[in-house]
């Protein structure tokens, strides 16, 4: 359905303040709404959170950190796998009882050559990400007799081939559940204003990245799901991370810590891994550092081990392994961060972001600026 609205590119003169940039976005994101209403019930509700993300990142964009104030995180602040408490068999069983698997499934195999979700793509034996996953899950559920659900996030862009892929595990020892992530417009880099002139076009819209993750799960209402079933812990990573898998050691350790609501798991950084996420210290605290928060002159040595010593293995903390106790995320800080209450705590920034694309000529090349609210 065609939109029935000025060009946003004829506005590019009239915007001199950021006040005026949101209040036109405002009066175009009406428009999108009135015109996407019967095919998308959800767009109201998609329309305020992509506001608030996209005045985020006005107020934020810009900033980096102080490279002068980074630490390496003391050795006392992360706990070697080989300390944490030994597994007690007559309790695991009652600790994986509360716990669900959630995998997000919301990218494209595009980037491997592949047409449709990466969770689809063949992997080893004519086994895809996903085939794995649930093999993963259901091995889990067979050894200690329980019940631990497969949870899916997807997008707008994975959620149809996901339904009709989830129908040949019907028979599996595995309760397989999924929501969809939120649908925000692409926005011109010059005006900042929305892109989309059909609705139907997903080009012009983008899924937000995986810092949406604790919102969708609480205005999709499988939080809510979660919660009444009992589960108190999810376990969070790629779906195309398949080293990631249940630890009962790291559910041992959190079952006697009840004051702790987010582990994540590292490892040692390497020369070969010139990407992703690192913890630093930072005003006393553990943070995430990302590429987008490094000053330019820095960006080479962010990516030094001997500078800050721990790698996430994936570009944002959210990407990797990580527990999370499921109540936490009712009132985490606008839901983008996690505070993990006992010392050392951890701030943690997860990241979303807003998608710009060029106006000329081509409008399928698209940069992401993120931002992120700590």
């Amino acid at each position: 359905m065609a939109l029935n609205r000025t060009n946003s590119i004829q506005n590019l003169q009239r915007f001199s303040s950021p006040e005026e940039i949101v209040t036109a976005l405002h009066h175009e994101l009406d428009a999108i709404k009135a015109a996407c209403k019967k095919d998308d019930p959800d767009m109201d509700r998609a329309a305020e959170d992509f506001i608030v993300l996209f005045e985020q990142y006005l107020h934020e964009k810009g900033d980096c950190i102080d490279w002068g104030k980074i630490r390496p995180p003391a050795a006392d602040r992360i706990i070697p796998h080989r300390n944490l408490p030994a597994i007690r068999e007559d309790t695991t069983a009652d600790m994986l009882g509360k716990l669900a698997v959630l995998k997000l499934n919301g990218g494209l195999g595009t980037s491997m050559g592949c047409v449709g979700p990466k969770s689809a793509i063949s992997v080893r034996d004519d086994l895809s990400f996903l085939d794995l996953c649930v093999r993963q899950i259901e091995h889990l559920n067979d050894q200690h007799e329980v019940r631990v659900p497969l949870v899916l996030m997807n997008s707008f862009n994975t959620h149809v081939d996901t339904q009709m892929i989830l129908r040949k595990y019907k028979h599996k020892n595995v309760e397989i559940r999924t929501f969809n992530q939120s649908k925000f417009p692409r926005i011109y880099k010059e005006t900042l204003q929305p892109l989309p002139v059909d609705a139907s076009d997903s080009t012009e819209w983008y899924p937000p990245g995986h810092g949406d993750l604790y919102r969708s799960l609480m205005e999709s209402g499988e939080l809510d799901k979660l919660l009444d079933s009992g589960k108190e812990w999810l376990f969070v990573s790629n779906i195309d991370n398949l080293g990631a898998t249940v630890d009962p050691a790291m559910l041992q350790f959190l079952h006697e810590k009840p004051d702790c609501e987010f582990v994540m798991e590292v490892t040692d950084k390497t020369q070969a891994d010139v990407k992703g996420g690192t913890l630093i210290e930072y005003d006393d605290r553990i943070r995430l550092l990302e590429v987008a928060q490094v000053p330019k002159e820095f960006v080479s040595l962010a990516a030094t081990p001997t500078v800050c010593g721990v790698y996430t293995r994936m570009s944002s903390v959210i990407k990797n392994n990580c527990v999370t106790a499921i109540n936490a995320i009712s009132h985490a800080h606008v839901f983008f961060c996690l505070l993990c209450p006992f010392p050392p705590f951890f701030l943690l920034p997860f990241l979303a972001s807003c998608r710009f694309t060029q106006t000329y000529p081509n409008l399928l090349k698209s940069h992401r600026l993120k931002s992120s609210r700590a």
